[in-house]
This record gives C-alpha cells, structure tokens and sequence, in this order.
C-alpha cells in the first residue's frame, strides 16, 4: 500500500480529529482505505493516520485479534483499564524492523461508536487488548517508540531495538513460562 507513512512522518505525531468534525462520506473513504489495508498488508490493526487521514478511526484485523474487536471503530476510547500488566515485543506498520518490549494493562473495556451512531461496549483482554491500545496510541499521537520500556531505548541511543537485541529478556520470559505469567499465545510476560 502506497499511502502507509511511516515513522517521523508528522501525522504519527498528532492527534486526530473526532469523526463528528469530519464530513460523514470522509469518514466512509476512510473505512474503506483501513480495510483495504488490513486486507493488503495483514496487520492487527491499522489506525487512520498511518494512510495519512485525519480522522480517529481504527480497523482491526479480525482474523488475528478474534472478533472482541469490531472490524472498524469510530472514535474508540479507553473507559477502563487493569491494574495489572502484560509486557509484550510489539512491532508497528509505520516502524519497519523495530520491535521493542511495551507494557500495557492485561485487559481493558474499550468503547468506540459504531456506523449505526451508538456508542458500544466490550472488556477485551490479551492480544485484542493490546492492539486496541497500540491503535488508539496512533490516534493520540504516538508510537511504540513512546510506551517502550526507558531502561531499552538507553541501552541503544538509536530508535531502532533489533529483535537480536532482545535477548537479555529470554531469562525473564523463561521464568515467567515457569511460573505460569506468560500468556504464551501472545507472547506477553503479566505481571499481577
């Protein structure tokens, strides 16, 4: 897909606009152009600035994150979050070759508006959870390189975190498989 901007692109860095500010067949291109991109590139998820439009929408790739999740999301948002905390290596569209490790609570109830109008509903946890996060993080402005953990990105001055470079958290990962904290579907390390 020739429209994906990638990282320092500046519309990864702001906000976007509600959909209610937004002329309604816009925010229909819109939807159109996510699930495009979902079908071309397979991701999780893809958020509307990553194809360079204004507006705070999300689609998400069902058959990958389950259908907890809607296939678009109009406005999503964070009603509640769980204390407690999942650190998983996340990747992102717009950061080719960068994976690093981010936390992110275990489960969250996620609101968004549907194209019938009404505001919906749903506690998701695990993969689903955290790709929500991950998209609505796009939404407001910021990428993985913003949530990844501080104590990585000063071992390596650079943005980039080569997955190679993960490997002093193999012991932390081998020890959470024993313990029973890895939600080893998804790869994520909880801690409680």
């Amino acid at each position: 897909m020739s429209d994906l901007r990638l990282w320092p692109d500046p519309i990864l860095a702001r906000p976007a606009v509600e959909t209610h500010w937004l002329p309604r067949d816009e925010v229909l291109h819109t939807a159109v152009l996510l699930r495009r991109a979902v079908a071309d590139l397979a991701p999780l998820g893809i958020a509307a600035n990553q194809i360079g439009r204004p507006g705070r929408i999300v689609a998400f790739n069902q058959a990958l994150v389950g259908f907890d999740l809607p296939d678009i999301a109009l406005d999503p948002a964070i009603e509640r979050a769980s204390p407690e905390v999942c650190q998983r290596i996340e990747g992102c569209l717009s950061l080719p070759g960068v994976a690093v490790p981010v936390s992110r609570p275990a489960w969250i109830v996620l609101t968004w508006t549907g194209f019938d109008g009404y505001r919906q509903r749903r506690r998701v946890k695990g993969l689903a959870a955290a790709c929500a996060l991950h998209e609505i993080d796009h939404l407001d402005g910021r990428t993985i390189l913003d949530r990844a953990q501080a104590s990585a990105l000063r071992r390596r001055r650079l943005a980039r975190y080569p997955v190679a470079d993960l490997e002093p958290l193999l012991p932390n990962l081998l020890r959470a498989v024993s313990s029973g904290r890895l939600d080893n579907r998804h790869e994520a390390v909880c801690e409680r």
